[in-house]
């Protein structure tokens, strides 16, 4: 069976002595291989409703689960967080000497903070060392990336944040809403205010707002064009469409009602259009052919090919490689015969292909809103900003995660209602 990996912290209980252990749940462990370790009766499966059933493989590797043990090391509840804002309750009925399974919201409360870290390694470890939340270092490092150059900071120089942090049995839960953050380096201190996720310099960020006017404006936009593109590509042209060309094969003149285009055994054949394949087969002196009907009347055809990749009735899309160049037929070496029909006659390929683009630019005018911007102040960052250089000022003061005891609610982590 697999196992659980546990990192575990060990605080007696106001309930009769009993432990409390946070777990970390193991890469791969099933819920089977957790109500089996602890000796849960599997039964419990079965008063589990289908719809909550899907939650359980929604539990992640390496989410932390609160445990609560009695003398004898059984379980009495487990609490699993499933997502942001529910968990799965285990918990024993002691009455009736059975396991009940329920899913509740988490409660967890939240933490106005603040924290004066002095630079001594780097700022991520500084901060781990100071506050023991994880959570919190990796948000400031994700506020300083492209901000601020770590590596430009020296021993010595201070950091100040403003944040709050929902904790869930007195530890930090989900990461932290870091309101604003200061950086001392000797007597300049620069600042980061953080809005809606958005991060900014100063106290004031612009904001976008449209007005009651309107204007017109012209603007280049793309549109497909209605020429086809090459069947290949590295084009090199051998042959081209003629109504009276002399053969070198027959020695004698005959149509060529198609363009050859030169190219090694192998290379991709492409459709020059959207459309559906018609015909994939063997043609007679054309040996292994693909005909494509398109819009507008339009067939394709393509012509001595080494090997076909569509079948009948199979549509394709503009560039999709529908076979491979080959010498089958009547040919002299590898190549491809190309072949464009509209309503059911030949015509010169090159006069409907478009060399360069599949698509073609166009100038039209737009009217469109007339968007202004102005500055606003962030909702506290004023204040914000006196707290920082006052933090600055004095000594170091820092709220300690490891400083708490840890706690365990039983049964009344879910509310009444």
């Amino acid at each position: 069976m697999k196992k659980l990996i546990f990192v575990i912290f060990l605080t007696l209980s106001p309930l009769f002595g009993a432990v409390s252990v946070t777990t970390i749940w193991g890469k791969g462990v099933t819920f089977s291989d957790y109500l089996d370790k602890n000796n849960i009766p599997l039964n419990i499966m079965d008063n589990i409703e289908a719809d909550d059933k899907k939650l359980l493989i929604e539990i992640a590797s390496g989410i932390k689960l609160f445990e609560l043990y009695d003398d004898n090391k059984k379980l009495l509840q487990s609490l699993i967080p499933v997502g942001r804002e529910m968990q799965i309750q285990i918990s024993l009925d002691e009455l009736n000497d059975e396991y009940l399974f329920d899913i509740i919201p988490i409660i967890y409360g939240i933490r106005d903070l603040e924290a004066t870290i002095t630079i001594n390694v780097n700022p991520h470890r500084d901060i781990i060392n100071s506050t023991h939340n994880k959570k919190l270092a990796r948000t400031i490092d994700k506020l300083f990336k492209k901000r601020i150059n770590c590596k430009k900071l020296q021993k010595g120089n201070k950091i100040a944040i403003i944040y709050t942090q929902r904790e869930r049995l007195n530890r930090p839960f989900l990461e932290p809403e870091v309101k604003a953050v200061a950086i001392q380096t000797g007597k300049k201190i620069r600042f980061i205010f953080v809005s809606k996720g958005e991060a900014y310099s100063d106290i004031y960020k612009n904001v976008s707002f449209t007005t009651k006017s309107k204007k017109s404006m012209k603007c280049s936009i793309q549109i497909p064009s209605q020429k086809f593109t090459m069947p290949l590509r590295n084009v090199r042209i051998t042959s081209t469409f003629s109504y009276k060309r002399w053969h070198p094969i027959l020695h004698r003149y005959r149509p060529h009602l198609g363009v050859d285009f030169g190219a090694r055994r192998g290379t991709p054949l492409l459709a020059v259009a959207n459309g559906r394949v018609i015909y994939a087969g063997w043609m007679g002196g054309y040996g292994k052919v693909v005909k494509i009907k398109h819009s507008n009347g339009f067939v394709s055809l393509y012509a001595h090919q080494s090997r076909i990749r569509v079948q009948r009735g199979q549509k394709v899309k503009r560039g999709q490689i529908i076979g491979y160049v080959g010498s089958t037929g009547r040919s002299t070496g590898p190549h491809l015969h190309f072949g464009l029909y509209k309503n059911n006659r030949a015509i010169n390929p090159l006069s409907k292909i478009n060399k360069r683009t599949a698509t073609r630019s166009k100038i039209i005018t737009k009217i469109v809103d007339i968007v202004k911007t102005k500055k606003i102040e962030i909702a506290g960052a004023r204040e914000n900003k006196k707290r920082l250089i006052e933090m600055l000022k004095t000594p170091p003061k820092t709220f300690d995660w490891d400083n708490i005891k840890d706690n365990f609610v039983f049964i009344k982590d879910k509310p009444k209602g």
